[in-house]
């Protein structure tokens, strides 16, 4: 799982536009080539997980992408729109779809209001938290054949315990299992939120960082770095 930080007006939703093949505004060349870890680049063993180009066909996009807004049906309840959204992605047996939205709603965390009607602004129903979580579970109704899932700031206006609830569910679909990759757009992350990713993009107004965490605090003492850190510290504190 991939964090994508940075500070607002940095280019966290156009950087996510552009992996999801939505931004239609501006100039934008080349191509975009997402391939898996561990298995090489190109033409290596691990191949891709997708290729287009901007405006083509290329082999599909392998993607969803669920943006920071929540868009559902007020009237229906949150099982009637995992239905829905199963209907529409899958094929097969209705009683296979059945059990589709089953597995969905233990998956999602949202058993517990499976009955009640999702709301509105207007309309009182599921909470925000669960609301996105209903967001993320209709991006994935046809979770096999979804390799990349895109989320845009997934915990903008939550509290933190709803937020820290949406960021397991994505910790969870990222599951190494099915090779598929969860890139989120976070801002100001908790220490603990922080902690569920795999890497980081820190994004600039001209530069972009990229790599893996690495432990801070007593962890990070152990080195010569941390004795210079600690040094400094007592320093401080005399």
């Amino acid at each position: 799982m991939v964090a994508v930080i940075g500070a607002s007006g940095a280019g966290k939703s156009t950087f996510l536009d552009l992996l999801a093949g939505k931004k239609k505004e501006g100039e934008c060349a080349g191509q975009i080539l997402l391939t898996q870890s561990g298995g090489g680049g190109g033409g290596g063993g691990g191949g891709g997980i997708g290729r287009w180009r901007r405006g083509g066909k290329g082999r599909g996009r392998p993607s969803v992408y669920v943006t920071q807004d929540d868009f559902h049906v007020a009237e229906l309840t949150v099982r009637e729109s995992l239905a829905f959204a199963v209907r529409l992605s899958m094929g097969g047996r209705e009683r296979d779809r059945r059990a589709r939205v089953e597995e969905l709603l233990d998956v999602l965390g949202l058993r517990a209001c499976a009955e009640v009607r999702v709301g509105n602004p207007l309309e009182r129903g599921i909470s925000g938290g669960e609301a996105r979580r209903l967001s993320m579970g209709i991006g994935v109704a046809a979770l096999e054949s979804v390799r990349l899932l895109l989320l845009d700031e997934p915990t903008t206006g939550l509290d933190s315990s709803s937020a820290a609830e949406v960021m397991l569910l994505a910790r969870k679909l990222a599951s190494r299992r099915d090779r598929r990759v969860v890139v989120a757009s976070v801002h100001q992350p908790s220490a603990e939120m922080f902690s569920l990713f795999d890497k980081v993009d820190a994004r600039g107004a001209r530069i972009t960082k990229r790599g893996r965490q690495r432990p801070i605090g007593k962890q990070a003492g152990r080195g010569a770095d941390g004795q210079a850190g600690r040094q400094a510290g007592r320093q401080a504190e005399g």
